[in-house]
This record gives C-alpha cells, sequence and structure tokens, in this order.
C-alpha cells in the first residue's frame, strides 16, 4: 500500500510541477520537455501557434488583477474550443500561450488561426472583449526545430501585435 501511495504522490507532484495553476494547461516546464523529445510523438507537418492578449496590463490597471486572470482563463477557453483536440497548449507565463499541433499543414493552421480569431469576440470580461494576437509557423520536416518553429510563430505573432496597434492609433 505504501508502495502506491508513493506512486499516487509522484505522479499528482509530476502533475502540478507541469501544469500552470491558474489556467491548468501544460506550463512552460513541460513545453522544454517537449523540446527534448521532439520525434518521439509528434508527426510532422508540426504547426506551432503563438498567442499572446492584447490589453491585459490596461485590464489589470483599471479592473485589478483577478480581472486579468479571468482574461487570460477567457484566452485559454478560446484557444482550447477553436483547437484540435491533439493539441497541446501550453501557458509560456503571463498571457503568453503556445499550441504545438501534430500532423497539421500550412493550411489546416490557417484554419485554426481564422477560427481563434473568429471566435474570441465571444469572451468578455467588464467592458472588454478578449484581443489575441496569434502566430503560426508549420515545421514541415526534420530540417527545423521546435524552438525554430516557436521563433518563427512568435514573429510573426509580434507582426500582427504590432499591426493591430497600427490601426488602433
Amino acid at each position: 500500500n505504501n508502495v502506491t501511495d508513493e506512486e499516487l504522490l509522484r505522479q499528482k507532484l509530476r502533475e502540478k510541477s507541469i501544469t500552470d495553476q491558474l489556467t491548468g494547461l501544460y506550463n512552460r516546464v513541460y513545453f522544454d520537455e517537449l523540446t527534448h523529445w521532439e520525434g518521439k510523438d509528434l508527426k510532422f507537418p508540426i504547426t506551432i501557434i503563438s498567442a499572446d492578449c492584447d490589453d491585459l496590463k490596461r485590464i489589470n490597471d483599471v479592473y485589478g488583477h483577478n480581472a486579468g486572470d479571468y482574461y487570460i482563463c477567457l484566452a485559454k477557453d478560446a484557444l482550447k474550443n477553436a483547437l484540435p483536440e491533439n493539441a497541446v497548449i501550453f501557458r509560456m507565463g503571463g498571457d503568453e500561450f503556445l499550441a504545438v499541433i501534430s500532423e497539421t499543414d500550412e493550411e489546416k493552421a490557417k484554419e485554426y488561426v481564422n477560427k481563434i480569431n473568429n471566435s474570441i469576440s465571444e469572451y468578455k470580461t467588464k467592458d472588454y472583449t478578449l484581443s489575441l494576437s496569434v502566430g503560426s509557423y508549420t515545421i514541415n520536416g526534420r530540417g527545423s526545430s521546435i524552438e525554430k518553429g516557436v521563433m518563427l510563430s512568435d514573429k510573426e505573432m509580434y507582426r500582427v501585435k504590432k499591426e493591430r496597434k497600427t490601426q488602433n492609433k
């Protein structure tokens, strides 16, 4: 019985160590592990989707951090509802999210990004409607790493964010 209790405790601690407390998504610790087991469970093409909440600082400043936390959870809901079941979604920190989706080509990636963008207006808190900047990059074969895919997906996301800020001025 002690062995069973110890194993259950080990599993519980493991789960806590790889899960974001606020959202229940995987965290950066688990993402770092993913980059080391790349190729074992992932099948090409692999799409990386990066997402970042817009206006979180303003929400925190005006309504407080509880409202900001709720806003982050809305972003999690939007991503989970728009992405397929095989998407592994991470909260990378703050208001930054990342999804890794196996067997997803560029065309399908665009569909998922559009689905996210088209659905976020359904998510609201206080006077704010959820706004996410989203970018993606598809790795087509073994010539590229997850890290490089993340870098290029983030680059696209920041391009979208900058474009939105310019349009809103």
